[in-house]
């Protein structure tokens, strides 16, 4: 697989302060004209080696197509390729990324030249090379305490690659779709839901985005438990959420906050605070955060508590309260690894965070 993505044209790219996010969309956007992104090269240091070697361009038939600079500032980026030079706001660049590189290298899409490449995942600590079905970037460089599969691995322990399916004792079910829980009467996807005994398929009235031990959370706020047999409407879509032993709290896009009785199956509504974001749990004890305030959740009602409390705004976090995921409109970071393009599903079981994406299963220990 090194080997293909040799054969490709490359540039090599020489950053200063660049961010995974935008260095990730150049990747991407240079993969979908047919070159390989190389970067070897950097402003503070040289002993950076990711899969490509800027010096051993001479050596071998590859096209090497010089530097091309890029910058990162507060509210800009800088991007220069031999006498081409640019300079622009982050939200422009970020929402044209394509055209400038096309711009710049003078290239049409030649996504079909990369048809069959596909992303090396790199475990430092390890050593340990992974082949992902993932091809839009040559190669992930996963973070310390961050563990990568590369197949999927469902909520109840199945695993899942090329489109089989395999449960916890060795039984292998076809499957065209990424399966996210395996139960024994049915097999659910982000789309629809197949009943082992009819093989009937029906599609979810709404998208599965969290698992959180026996309980899965819907995109339009509902919830259920793992067996599917019964579903309860909380909210509207749900910007974070906790589970406190057998209370389920919910924060909506709205500013609402609700609390649920897991075992009466009681909702309660506990009023809406403006700017609030992320709910914070010290103990045994629940506090919602806002930009401004910081609120005591109680089973019905919310108590404002000392400033003390507030915490930074995470708002630009994915379920803040549990993971510090960030989904943007051009991948899925965790940290400073890039995990993928599109979000599958996520789900706690135990003291394990579980992030399924297009390239794999990522895996990290939640914090006390």
């Amino acid at each position: 697989m090194i080997e293909k993505w040799y054969s490709l044209p490359r540039v090599g790219i020489k950053s200063r302060n660049i961010s995974v996010q935008i260095r990730t969309l150049v990747s991407t956007n240079l993969v979908k004209f047919g070159i390989a992104p190389d970067y070897s090269i950097n402003f503070e240091s040289t002993t950076t080696e990711y899969l490509f070697e800027q010096e051993d361009a001479s050596s071998t038939n590859v096209k090497y197509l010089g530097v091309l600079e890029v910058t990162e500032n507060v509210d800009e980026i800088a991007l220069n390729f031999g006498e081409k030079s640019y300079v622009l706001p982050k939200e422009i660049f970020v929402e044209n990324a394509s055209a400038i590189l096309k711009s710049i290298f003078n290239v049409d899409i030649h996504r079909e030249k990369a048809e069959d490449l596909k992303t090396i995942v790199f475990i430092p600590n390890s050593e340990i090379l992974y082949v992902s079905s993932y091809g839009k970037i040559p190669i992930i460089v996963v973070e310390d305490k961050l563990n990568f599969y590369e197949h999927y691995i469902t909520i109840d322990g199945s695993t899942y690659r090329s489109g089989v399916l395999t449960t916890t004792n060795s039984r292998q079910i076809q499957v065209e779709e990424i399966p996210i829980l395996l139960s024994t009467n049915f097999l659910m996807t982000k789309s629809y839901t197949i009943s082992l005994g009819t093989k009937k398929y029906s599609y979810n009235q709404s998208v599965p985005v969290f698992g959180w031990n026996k309980i899965i959370l819907y995109s339009d706020g509902s919830i259920t438990d793992t067996t599917l047999s019964w579903r309860l409407k909380v909210s509207n879509t749900p910007l974070d959420f906790l589970l406190n032993e057998d209370r389920f709290y919910v924060l909506d896009i709205s500013g609402n906050v609700y609390s649920v009785n897991l075992k009466t199956r009681k909702v309660n509504h506990l009023g809406g605070v403006e700017g609030a974001f992320k709910f914070s749990k010290h103990g045994s004890d629940v506090f919602l955060c806002s930009q401004n305030l910081c609120y005591h959740v109680r089973e019905t009602s919310l108590e404002k508590v000392d400033q003390h409390h507030i915490e930074e705004s995470e708002a630009h976090f994915f379920y803040p309260s549990i993971s510090s995921l960030q989904n943007t409109g051009f991948g899925v970071f965790l940290g400073k690894t890039f995990l993928g393009n599109e979000l599958i599903f996520i789900y706690v079981l135990n003291d394990k965070l579980r992030i399924l994406t297009d390239v794999g299963t990522w895996e990290v220990f939640l914090k006390e």
